[in-house]
């Protein structure tokens, strides 16, 4: 700016060559009109260049404004920049450059903020005990009249007012938030109100923190309108103890379920896609033997809501009408176990479908038993990782239990089948086996098993069933198309 103006002050050029002093626009402005020499060309570069100046140096703070944290070295305006001081019912505006060179505490708070607002006379007292040492400044973005009754209990205490630079400097998402400044214009610290204690404030006189537990703000944005499972959050999907979700079918999605067992955690999940209630039930009861439709018995006024049996019925239209999504996650301390899980799932399943009702009871049926011809240690696993895989040839597994190996059976070639498989070997080793047979067929399925000393035997025996019945005082809920 000065060359500019030298460059249009020959005269002056010549005279100041040596030493060019600055000169201020006014001052130029006005000697050049006592010349005669004011052109309007003249008048009106210099007016732009008085507005140009001005607005830089407006802008001068803003380009020095970003987010501080620990270990930081307050940026000049912090000290420069002049704030409203509330003290004993009056503001003055001030800067902070009379606290700088000793320890200054700010202390961010709200009305709204009941332990900030408890913390106030200990504010004061803690000015009084350490004065001369360290300062602790109260810091709020609200007006005089917001804090005025607030503050009348502690009329010495210092409190800025209607704040927005230092609110910059130090971003917070919760109160209270505590910045400690040290002598040498570093951020010593940043902390909650428990921090504020006599020992801390000794230390931090002198330039020393010991206390390394540091208050660190996240915000996690949030969406009302959405429900929370919803929501793409990593550290909120961590945090999930529990959920559970019921919708109406959904075209397009394929008819299936998944259950993991996560970790003693993350607890377990269980999601069914487009499934019938038939099929809701008989999974929750899976973990006490029911792992096919052929072991359960319907009793209800309205089957057909559990399952399509009736050839007239439109499948298409029964699925859409009839089927479900549903999703549960549930972790400690909600349940420990497995068992607890699926008994909250079946507990689920009741809120849900509160038309029907189920239970587990002995019944005795002929079945396709698996029995031990002969001493099983030879096909005990060696300890592999666990693997299943079936294709038109048969069924291959490693480090797989007998117990598995029927529920395979049951869920994939034996689904419509009257007679259900059940495992009778009381073997709870895992093992290796390579089935190459007609898995539909139980004759070939027993000549592949033969040399490990397996069969399935037609036998009598008690077995477990799921007994789906109405609710008769429930009769009027049974369109479950209402859920």
């Amino acid at each position: 700016i000065l060359c500019v103006m030298a460059a249009l002050c020959p005269k002056k050029r010549k005279a100041k060559r040596r030493k060019l002093k600055a000169m201020s626009c006014t001052n130029l402005m006005r000697r050049q009109k006592n010349k005669g020499h004011l052109s309007k060309r003249f008048a009106l570069f210099v007016s732009l260049l008085i507005v140009f100046c001005s607005a830089t140096r407006a802008q001068l703070p803003a380009s020095n404004m970003h987010a501080l944290k620990v270990g930081d070295q307050v940026p000049e305006i912090f000290w420069q920049e002049e704030h409203s001081f509330y003290q004993n019912g009056k503001t003055k505006q001030q800067t902070l450059r009379p606290y700088q060179g000793k320890l200054l505490v700010l202390d961010f708070w709200a009305s709204w903020c009941a332990p900030c607002v408890a913390a106030l006379p200990k504010l004061d007292s803690l000015n009084q005990t350490f004065k001369g040492q360290l300062q602790i400044l109260s810091v709020s973005y609200q007006s005089e009249k917001e804090l005025a009754p607030l503050v009348a209990k502690v009329p010495q205490l210092k409190t800025l007012v209607n704040e927005k630079v230092l609110h910059q400097l130090f971003p917070h998402v919760y109160l209270p938030h505590l910045v400690w400044i040290a002598g040498d214009g570093k951020v010593m610290a940043i902390t909650g109100q428990d921090a504020l204690i006599k020992p801390n404030l000794l230390n931090a006189s002198k330039g020393m923190w010991q206390n390394e537990q540091q208050k660190i703000d996240q915000y996690v944005p949030y969406d009302g309108s959405k429900l929370l499972p919803a929501q793409a959050h990593a550290d909120l999907r961590k945090q999930l103890r529990f959920s559970s979700s019921l919708s109406q079918h959904l075209p397009g999605l394929v008819s299936q379920s998944t259950f993991k067992d996560l970790d003693s955690i993350k607890g377990y999940h269980y999601v069914a896609t487009n499934t019938s209630l038939m099929g809701l039930f008989a999974f929750a009861y899976s973990n006490v033997g029911i792992v096919n439709f052929n072991q359960v018995l319907n009793e209800t006024k309205t089957p057909l809501k559990l399952i399509a049996t009736k050839k007239e019925v439109n499948l298409n239209d029964w699925i859409k009408d009839n089927t479900y999504n549903f999703e549960l996650l549930a972790s400690a301390p909600l349940v420990a176990t497995q068992p607890d899980f699926f008994k909250l799932l079946r507990q689920q399943l009741a809120i849900y479908f509160p038309a029907y009702q189920s239970e587990l009871i002995q019944q005795k049926k002929t079945v396709w038993a698996l029995r031990a011809t002969g001493f099983l240690a030879s096909i005990k696993s060696k300890g592999d990782s666990t693997y299943f895989n079936k294709d038109a040839s048969g069924y291959y597994l490693r480090n797989f239990s007998l117990k598995s190996l029927v529920r395979m059976l049951n869920l994939n070639t034996f689904q419509k089948s009257d007679i259900p498989l059940v495992d009778d070997t009381n073997f709870s080793s895992t093992v290796d086996l390579d089935i190459v047979a007609d898995m539909s067929n139980i004759e070939a399925i027993n000549l592949a098993l033969s040399p490990y000393q397996l069969q399935f035997v037609k036998k009598e025996m008690e077995v477990p069933y799921l007994r789906n019945f109405s609710l008769k005082s429930l009769v009027r809920m049974l369109n479950l198309n209402t859920f």
